[in-house]
């Protein structure tokens, strides 16, 4: 059966660890983690980490990675995989990826993946200090208690964030920015499907107005065939303010009928509600169908009979 967890923490001693919650057949998340006044999973962990198949529920916050302000050790991780997981109802972030601090050497190479992240206090998916690529999540329902007026987005690449993809994921319901990012480097902003109140996709190349521009070096964002709803009329935003680096951003083939607003010469064609976004191969999710086969006449006293059908989920 399911393994309920109230809390759980790992050190900076803990190197390459899986939490999996695959072990038993048809169980979907055999790990259960329960409301705390403790972050849920308050990883220290060095080397390689790979959390799944793991429900979170009612916590601070979701699946936070990084340590406390003030407290220092070394953290690098090779490869973390956070896939297949729901952390659901949670006060704070779903998931907070990264440290802090923007002085930092990029430390996390991190892909999430296929998790299901609803109703949460503040962000949604929130990630800085790393290379990350966010695919085939849905984030649905945030900041219903933000902290700060800014903790309102539902994807947010931040400050030292080097390269990022960000492709095929569900963002709905969503009171400020759907996708956020204002890392440096590469970024793809890809087949997403999302709707928000303030613009769809925001790119910057500082993250708050009384912060010191970063000296990103050289940020490139290309951002087409997502589909944006955006209820306060912007659908794609951008905002350089001038620190030296450059910044190119493309905007193009993306279905809306929201507005494009930057202060600063950018690229864009076919942005408009007519659009059908480019998407192949990216898989789709069909509803499963079954055949319980031929119809099959019994009479008393037989009373059962053979059937030989067939099924598909894809």
């Amino acid at each position: 059966g399911q393994v309920i967890i109230n809390s759980m923490n790992l050190n900076a001693g803990a190197k390459n660890v899986k939490l999996l919650g695959n072990g038993t057949p048809g169980l979907q998340y055999g790990i259960r983690i329960n409301g705390s006044n403790n972050f849920a999973t308050y990883w220290k962990a060095t080397g390689e980490l790979e959390i799944a198949y793991v429900e979170v529920v009612g916590t601070a916050a979701g699946i936070e990675v990084k340590h406390p302000p003030g407290e220092a050790y070394t953290q690098n991780f090779a490869n973390l995989k956070i896939h297949d997981n729901y952390i659901h109802d949670h006060q704070l972030e779903g998931m907070y990826i990264g440290m802090d601090n923007l002085s930092l050497d990029v430390l996390i190479n991190a892909e999430i993946y296929n998790n299901i992240v609803r109703n949460s206090g503040n962000d949604g998916i929130q990630t800085r200090n790393g290379t990350f690529n966010i695919h085939d999540n849905i984030v649905d329902n945030v900041a219903l208690s933000p902290a700060f007026p800014y903790d309102i987005n539902g994807i947010l690449v931040g400050g030292n964030t080097k390269n990022s993809t960000i492709h095929n994921n569900t963002v709905s319901r969503v009171p400020g920015t759907a996708i956020f990012n204002n890392g440096w480097g590469n970024h793809t902003i890809t087949c997403n499907v999302i709707s928000s109140t303030q613009p769809g996709i925001f790119t910057k190349n500082y993250e708050f107005a009384t912060e010191d521009l970063q000296n990103v070096g050289f940020q490139n964002f290309v951002i087409q065939n997502n589909t944006i709803t955006s209820t306060g009329g912007i659908a794609l935003q951008t905002y350089y303010g001038n620190n030296g680096s450059s910044t190119s951003t493309n905007f193009s083939n993306n279905k809306t009928s929201g507005s494009v607003d930057a202060n600063y010469s950018v690229t864009q064609s076919n942005n408009n509600i007519n659009v059908v976004p480019s998407c192949s191969g990216v898989p789709t999710n069909t509803a499963p169908t079954s055949n319980a086969g031929s119809d099959q006449t019994i009479t008393l006293p037989t009373s059962s009979v053979t059937l030989t059908g067939s099924g598909t989920d894809s």
